[in-house]
């Protein structure tokens, strides 16, 4: 199973956790091989989690953002029984020119666990490539994530209003 796979899977069971600011707890996103100082975040940071299903398999996505400063990390993780594959993180942030993601192109089973990044992700489109999206465009918490659940794929069906 590759990322792309599961980008363009049907998704089931969408949950969306309340948002909250400051620390992000370790069993909302658990990696083992993560110091403390991964999750810990000022208070100027919201963070929430979309939990969801595909290919029979249970997956997280991490959205933290920080609006006043143009921040925004959306990690996709394979959640495991007590640990977390981290596949992609989709971003945006001031140190550098655009929209862009670590990600791996292998197949997750290549993909350690606990572990944000590594020898196995890449960087698109690379630090010195031309980025197509070079503005935020996001000022709250619903744009962003309207962003993120667009980026992985994933869609809110439900009644209409």
């Amino acid at each position: 199973m590759k990322l792309r796979e599961i980008i363009g899977s049907e998704k089931t069971g969408i949950k969306i956790s309340e948002w909250k600011n400051g620390a992000v707890s370790r069993p909302s996103f658990p990696l083992s091989r993560a110091k403390a100082r991964a999750y810990k975040w000022g208070s100027a940071y919201e963070w929430c989690t979309v939990r969801f299903s595909a290919l029979g398999q249970e997956f997280c996505v991490l959205i933290l953002c920080r609006f006043g400063r143009e921040i925004l990390y959306a990690t996709l993780g394979l959640c495991g029984p007590k640990d977390t594959q981290v596949l992609c993180s989709y971003e945006f942030h001031g140190t550098e020119p655009g929209w862009h993601c670590h990600l791996t192109c292998e197949s997750v089973t290549t993909v350690p666990a606990g572990a944000m990044r590594g020898p196995w992700m890449r960087r698109l489109p690379g630090a010195r490539e031309f980025h197509r999206r070079k503005s935020f465009g996001i000022s709250n918490r619903g744009q962003a994530l309207q962003k993120v659940l667009d980026f992985y794929g994933i869609s809110l069906k439900g009644p209409l209003l």
